[in-house]
Parts: C-alpha cells; structure tokens; sequence
C-alpha cells in the first residue's frame, strides 16, 4: 500500500488568503456603508409611524427623517 502526500503551493495559499481577507473587507465594507445605515434610518421610521401602518405614514415619516438629516448634515458642515 502506497501513500502519496499532496503539497500545496505556497501561492496557492497566499492566494486563498487574499481572497478571503477581500471577501471579508468586502462584506464588513457592506454592512457597515449599507445595511447598518438603512437599517437606523428604517428603525427611526417605525419609530415616527408608532401604530399607523399605511403607506401615506411611511412616506411621510420618511421625508421627515430625510429631511432632518440633510439639514443636520448641512449645519455641521457649516461648522
């Protein structure tokens, strides 16, 4: 009975590892710049609609939380 050993290539380690580390970078690159930011600004629309589930409450609590935080940002700029 014969054994083969497999070698992996060093090369194909690194490579493996970078892509990882770019998948990974890519991923907590996502969440943080996307899904926690709607995530806020649709917890803050819940919030404003409190029991009222139309579509009319949504919209308009919507533009409220925008257009709070277009002028938050603005006046922070102004800083």
């Amino acid at each position: 009975m014969s054994r083969t050993t497999s070698t992996v290539d060093p090369s194909e380690t690194l490579y493996a590892g970078i892509t990882v580390a770019i998948v990974a970078v890519a991923t907590l690159g996502w969440f943080f710049m996307y899904v926690q930011p709607r995530e806020e600004f649709l917890g803050q629309v819940m919030e404003c609609m409190g029991n009222d589930n139309s579509e009319a409450a949504y919209d308009r609590c919507a533009e409220e939380i925008r257009t709070s935080a277009v002028r938050s940002s603005t006046s922070a700029a102004s800083l």
